[in-house]
């Protein structure tokens, strides 16, 4: 169904997101610079933050979406049930 394939995708999302945390925390704890105001904070990790930022935007947009599937889903078997 429409609401397991989302639920799917956020899940997968969702581990994308901690992954990329992970390896911002790794770059910043390699090159020693957690600042992101800093000049030497790496550009690295400053790609895995806008990436990350943007996969939350998904996120959020995917839950707002579930929501409204299983509100269908709900009003589809009640009319079912009749």
């Amino acid at each position: 169904s429409e609401v397991t394939q989302i639920e799917t995708l956020i899940d997968n999302l969702t581990r994308s997101v901690q992954l990329l945390s992970s390896d911002i925390d790794s770059e910043e704890t390699r090159v020693r610079v957690r600042d992101v105001a800093d000049p030497a904070y790496p550009i690295l990790a400053q790609h895995l933050r806008s990436r990350r930022a943007n996969l939350n935007m998904t996120i959020a947009a995917l839950q707002a979406r579930l929501q409204a599937a299983r509100a269908r889903e709900n009003r589809y078997s009640e009319s079912l049930a009749g």
